[in-house]
């Protein structure tokens, strides 16, 4: 069982034991160990490396300050693109040092000094086309890459198929969708992005039919003699999750950031429900019947790159009318096939190869 206790003290490990023995490769990201989906960016990179016979370690960006410096340093996944963050690698790491791996950036601007960093690094790849055109336009480089998420390059276990196990096996994820922990209880948040068109009441109106929409997903499976088994990506949407199902004969795994064990969860799982964005990934790569919140952009755009079709899709904007009805609706759900898999795989194992031996070699 994983705790905050637990993920603190293996961060904790993790630092200490590159002090000991500091690693010639830094990936560096949100590698806190409270996100699933963030870890597993990291372990890709780490996995990458480990091929390539060079020893990297997982360092926090917020404090990257703190961590051994490496001889090079790779930005390994996710939405780090940030003022902040770039501000501190310019001034610990040479730019010649530097690589930037499926990243999102979303700052509006960057100072002239960070655009010029930015221009030096060895290499940028981002994960979404639109992205990579707007880098390309600021940094005036035309050798940015895209492709798809980092993750989808995890080593992955044949899923396990038991389509004659009774019950059949559902799986759910669900996150606090523009709610906050208030001292232990999941209040709507207006503020969160402002619900559709920053209309605060839409907020928190999508806020709460979120939770009812999956409620009442859980009830028709478990009408329809389904196991409805709920798989957390972070602490919070195990605590979110048994607030929202209370009552419900729902099963609830807990929390890990160990991408194995999680496939391993999902395995048998004939269908899947999911709001985190790599509950999404994971589900696609199991070739599990997809049914995805589209919660953020990254989901939007991922599952519009993926071919899903917006039948197969929930949006924040479906949640303020009708959802029922939305619910109630029978689904064949997405599925990614083996060549987009295998094909998306490939390339993010050969960008990673080619960065890791540009920094290093």
């Amino acid at each position: 069982m994983f705790s905050d206790t637990k993920i603190k003290l293996d961060h904790r490990l993790r630092f200490a034991s590159q002090m000991i023995r500091k690693p010639r490769l830094a990936v560096a990201g949100s590698y806190y160990g409270g996100n699933c989906g963030d870890m597993s960016l990291g372990r890709v990179v780490q996995e990458h490396a480990q091929e390539l016979n060079y020893r990297s370690g997982l360092q926090t960006l917020s404090n990257l300050r703190v961590w051994p410096r490496s001889e090079a340093i790779l930005l390994g996944g996710g939405a780090i693109g940030l003022r902040e963050p770039m501000e501190t690698v310019a001034s610990l790491y040479d730019p010649s040092k530097v690589a930037i791996s499926g990243v999102d950036f979303h700052e509006e601007t960057f100072t002239p000094e960070i655009i010029k960093f930015l221009k030096k690094i060895r290499h940028i790849t981002c994960r979404f086309e639109q992205q990579r055109n707007i880098l390309t336009e600021i940094l005036q480089r035309d050798d940015i890459e895209r492709h798809w998420d980092l993750c989808f390059a995890l080593p992955t276990p044949p899923s396990v198929k038991r389509v004659n196990e009774t019950p059949t096996k559902i799986g759910i994820n669900l996150l606090p969708m523009q709610m906050h922990n208030a001292n232990g209880r999941f209040e709507p948040n207006p503020y969160y992005r402002g619900g559709t068109n920053g209309n605060e009441k839409q907020g928190i109106k999508i806020a709460e039919n979120y939770a009812e929409y999956f409620r009442w997903i859980c009830i028709r499976e478990i009408e329809n003699k389904n196991h409805v088994v709920h798989l957390p990506f972070t602490l919070e949407d195990n605590l979110y999750a048994r607030e929202v199902l209370k009552g419900l004969p729902v099963e609830f795994h807990t929390y890990t950031g160990n991408y194995n064990a999680v496939f391993r969860k999902m395995s048998d799982m004939k269908r899947f429900y999911s709001s985190r964005f790599h509950s999404a990934i994971f589900s696609m790569i199991l070739k599990k019947p997809l049914l995805p919140m589209c919660y953020s952009y990254k989901c939007k755009w991922l599952l519009d790159d993926a071919g899903a079709g917006s039948e197969n899709c929930i949006y924040p904007e479906d949640l303020l009318d009708n959802w029922k009805k939305k619910a109630d609706t029978d689904f064949d759900g997405f599925t990614m096939s083996d060549i987009q898999h295998r094909n998306t795989k490939k390339t993010i194992h050969q960008s990673l190869q080619k960065i890791i031996r540009g920094l290093l070699e």
